[in-house]
């Protein structure tokens, strides 16, 4: 409860009672203390009392400033690690207590609030899988405790405020005479995330001056930032600036009302700041522990086997430096350490971790410097399933047959829609809404000003519905114009099916693909600025031309016979039939006017890997532009079910469907699964792999997957 709402002070007694219960000679006043006592003695004693109590709640309160109990930390930093959601939301519930008195808050706890994403339901039994990147965020945020911060008192003069905005949060310390009076650190939105380094360095200090009003209303304050063009726009006058966005002229106006004052310090001088708003980026590879390997090869058994075989040059040996002896093999001429069960895995994400090197050379690696039985099938299974590994490496893509897509029997049924632009504006028209009927290859464009779905959806009526009738089918991507609810409704009530691609899967929709690449070709070479103009001419004769290996034109097989261009100076002058023999004529011209099917022949030679077919788990391609030095694949993601061009896989909760040509089977250690798997039928058994698919040098070709 804040002070300043009317009912702050009633809130704040009843607070001060519940702490002084139980104490008969101690009264209290809002933040007054009495406390009554017969001796000089008995009062120091009482005094010992009442401070204790306040103690517990949290907060040392001395002439220095205000820190957190010790006798609470150590109590929070000795919390045992949360088994569910409730549990982890009663975690951070503690943390946050200190969140004031803790640098880069946001940043730590970032991978723990990540598992509370969409997560809404109340006391959220569900259980938390945990990952290396959680349990470490789990630790940093209980060792964050040890070093909190000591915040000092504010006092008569001016203050400084010290801002600074990472890729993924943004955070600030507000400081006078370089003692700390308080930090701020938050996690940046989704939306936000996309900002330009310029609107996030002006979120931070927008947002650090809301945190910070109550202390800096009515003070001088001066800003630091490490962006250079946020001086230049306290300079000029924002308001009168048309490049300024809403949201900018209203954030440096709202800053305008406490300072102009601010002043470029550099990045690697703005430590406190640049701390708070991004996490360290160095990661330590694993150490090995060797007092610890040298007290369990006393007590290993399969160690004492190897003893007794006699079958390999063992032999103790005494390290100095380390102050221990180990059993080594020395056959090799260098001494090998002999390595437990239980520190084996912990040895090879020692070694593999350095570089990610692939099954061989760190099989290399280790057993030149390692030892234990069977260790290169060990070395080879862990390598295999390094989820790092398979999150990073290409190796090679898998590639489905292609498959022809059954013809309409009539004009009109099936049609292919999808947008093109922006485009360089012409007029009032930026946009081109596109269709093209899959039976005769009819197309049409329909240049629009925009893309909002009622503006499309009677661009569909007016240019299509009215002149050729409602289709049975529509294939669209996933736009979100096309996800709406007015497009849904649209379709549904013109009794039309909607078929959709998988994301970031063109190929499914490939038909108007290749059509807007043709359209744009022939745009282009028209070297005509104002393409509204050449539309028209362009559309007459894609649609009177004969496509590759097709017998008629889409014109001819609409109408039943071509069109007259402009170049035709001569046409036969013929009797016209009556009309009931021309419509005769037209109907058995139209009914030999049958579509070429085309089978293409893709050069790429098809590769569906075989483990796709049993494989519990997949990794997903990113197919959308990466940062540099991204994964290529994300997951693991569990497998729901698949059929031979798609597969259902489990995304934070939700079935999603994509392409099987964006997948790779991932490998997955049987003690240490990334996830549980649920499925209601064993949708393994379900799948099947032609015989002939035996692996052979790399050289599958096809797998089959029963429809599920």
């Amino acid at each position: 409860m804040p002070f300043g709402l009317r009912n702050a002070g009633q809130t704040f007694q009843r607070y001060i009672d519940q702490i002084l219960r139980g104490i008969d000679f101690a009264f209290a006043y809002i933040d007054d203390i009495l406390i009554a006592s017969k001796t000089v003695e008995e009062h120091q004693k009482h005094v010992s009392i009442v401070l204790e109590r306040l103690a517990t709640n949290g907060f040392i309160i001395t002439n220095n400033g205000i820190s957190p109990s010790p006798e609470k930390t150590a109590i929070l930093r000795e919390y045992q690690k949360p088994r569910t959601i409730q549990e982890l939301r009663r975690f951070l519930g503690l943390i946050n207590f200190y969140r004031r008195h803790i640098s880069r808050a946001a940043e730590i706890q970032a991978p723990l609030h990540d598992i509370l994403h969409n997560k809404t339901k109340k006391n959220d039994k569900t259980q938390i899988e945990w990952t290396p990147q959680t349990e470490d965020a789990f630790v940093k945020c209980k060792d964050s405790l040890a070093s909190a911060a000591t915040l000092v008192y504010p006092s008569k003069g001016k203050l400084t405020l010290y801002c600074d905005a990472s890729e993924t949060s943004i955070g600030a310390v507000l400081q006078q005479d370089d003692k700390p009076l308080g930090f701020f650190s938050k996690k940046l939105s989704d939306a936000e995330r996309k900002y330009s380094t310029y609107d996030r360095e002006l979120l931070a200090i927008y947002a650090a001056i809301i945190h910070f009003r109550v202390y800096i209303e009515g003070r001088e304050l001066i800003i630091h930032t490490d962006h250079k063009p946020l001086i230049y726009a306290f300079k000029t006058n924002h308001n009168a600036s048309s490049r300024e966005t809403t949201r900018r002229a209203r954030q440096l106006e709202f800053i305008s009302q406490y300072t102009t004052t601010i002043k470029y310090l550099k990045g690697q001088d703005n430590e406190a700041a640049d701390a708070l708003s991004r996490i360290q980026g160095i990661s330590l590879t694993t150490f090995i522990n060797y007092e610890d390997m040298a007290k369990d090869q006393r007590n290993d058994e399969e160690l004492e086997k190897l003893r007794r075989e006699n079958q390999l040059h063992l032999q103790e040996l005494q390290f100095p430096a380390l102050k221990l002896s180990l059993t080594c093999e020395v056959s090799t001429g260098k001494f090998r350490p002999y390595v437990p069960k239980s520190f084996r895995e912990l040895v090879h994400h020692a070694l593999h971790g350095l570089a990610h090197t692939g099954i061989k050379e760190t099989r290399r690696l280790v057993t030149e410097k390692f030892f234990w039985p069977s260790m290169n099938k060990d070395l080879s299974v862990w390598t295999q399933a390094c989820i790092q590994c398979q999150k990073a490496k290409i190796h090679r893509h898998t590639k489905t047959p292609l498959v022809t897509i059954p013809t309409p029997k009539s004009r009109f049924n099936c049609v292919h829609l999808d947008i093109i632009g922006p485009l360089p504006p012409c007029r009032t028209a930026r946009y081109c809404v596109t269709l093209i009927d899959r039976y005769s290859h009819w197309p049409e464009v329909i240049p629009v000003s925009d893309i909002k779905t009622d503006t499309i959806v009677m661009a569909i009526f007016t240019h299509w519905i009215a002149r050729f009738g409602s289709p049975e089918t529509i294939i669209t991507d996933r736009g979100s114009q096309f996800e709406s609810f007015l497009f849904t409704s649209f379709y549904k009530m013109f009794g039309i099916k909607r078929v959709r691609t998988t994301a970031y899967h063109p190929q499914s929709n490939g038909k108007i693909e290749r059509f807007h690449r043709t359209l744009k070709t022939a745009i282009v070479a028209h070297e005509n600025q104002d393409w509204l103009l050449s539309l028209p001419m362009v559309l007459l004769g894609l649609r009177t031309a004969l496509r590759e290996n097709a017998r008629y034109s889409a014109a001819e097989i609409v109408y039943g016979e071509g069109l007259r261009l402009p170049a035709e100076m001569f046409t036969p002058q013929t009797d016209f039939p009556p009309l009931e023999v021309f419509m005769q004529h037209l109907q058995d011209n139209l009914k030999q006017m049958q579509p070429t099917i085309i089978k293409w022949n893709s050069k790429e030679k098809p590769f569906v890997h075989p483990e796709l077919a049993k494989a519990t788990h997949v990794f997903l391609r990113e197919d959308m532009v990466r940062k540099p030095l991204s994964p290529a694949y994300t997951g693991p993601y569990e497998v729901v079910s698949r059929t031979n061009k798609t597969i259902d896989i489990r995304i934070n909760g939700k079935t999603i469907t994509v392409s099987l040509d964006r997948t790779k089977p991932a490998h997955i250690l049987q003690d240490n699964p990334p996830s549980a798997v649920h499925l209601d039928h064993d949708y393994t058994q379900q799948v099947s792999i032609p015989s002939n698919l035996a692996r052979r040098n790399q050289t599958e070709k096809h797998v089959t997957f029963h429809n599920i």
